[in-house]
């Protein structure tokens, strides 16, 4: 009769086999795949890692990341008190406490209501701006704005002038026989300006 050797189990929870696969990762030998259940084997995640040391520097660093402050989006029906948590991670200053100013935005001879700011202020906050963020966009308005004076002063102006000129045309030196005095006296200054 002859011996047949079948072998022997032994049930160490996985060291030799992670043994083996280490020792055959180094030299690309074996895949380390094999080794994983099926589910987790085919999973997407997975396709970079190319040997066991790429699977645990992924792992460590995952575990690092882990322990990172983490900024969670608040859901549909979130309170106030969680998006005013969630915006202050952000940068939004507490108490609307943002530095706005419009010196040096605006044409000097631009009227400006400095309570506008205050509204502003109570806006961005509302809306949960960064400091950096609600300059952006004051700076941005407040140039618009600017933009839009300037050329409705030009405009004003371009429409005065030819006002008078349409006027000297039609009365020459008889101006001040027809109109009262005092829209005379400001013809009078206008003519003056040209």
């Amino acid at each position: 009769m002859s011996e047949v050797d079948t072998g022997s189990v032994v049930n160490d929870g996985g060291a030799s086999t992670a043994a083996t696969i280490a020792a055959g990762s180094s030299s690309g030998s074996i895949d380390w795949r094999a080794a994983l259940d099926e589910g987790l084997r085919s999973d997407p995640t997975l396709a970079d890692i190319k040997d066991l040391n790429g699977l645990a520097k992924s792992y460590v660093h995952a575990q690092r990341m882990i322990g990172k402050d983490k900024l969670v989006i608040p859901g549909e029906g979130a309170d106030p008190t969680e998006w005013d948590s969630f915006y202050e991670k952000l940068g939004r200053p507490q108490d609307g406490k943002y530095n706005l100013d419009p010196k040096g935005i605006i044409p000097e001879d631009m009227p400006f209501q400095p309570e506008a700011i205050d509204h502003f202020k109570k806006v961005f906050h509302e809306a949960g701006l960064s400091q950096k963020q609600a300059e952006t966009v004051f700076k941005n308005y407040m140039q618009f704005a600017g933009e839009q004076h300037t050329a409705m002063m030009q405009t004003g102006q371009q429409q005065r002038e030819q006002w008078v000129n349409d006027v000297k045309k039609e009365f020459g030196c008889h101006l001040q026989l027809h109109f009262p005095n005092e829209v005379f006296q400001m013809l009078l200054l206008e003519l003056r300006h040209q």
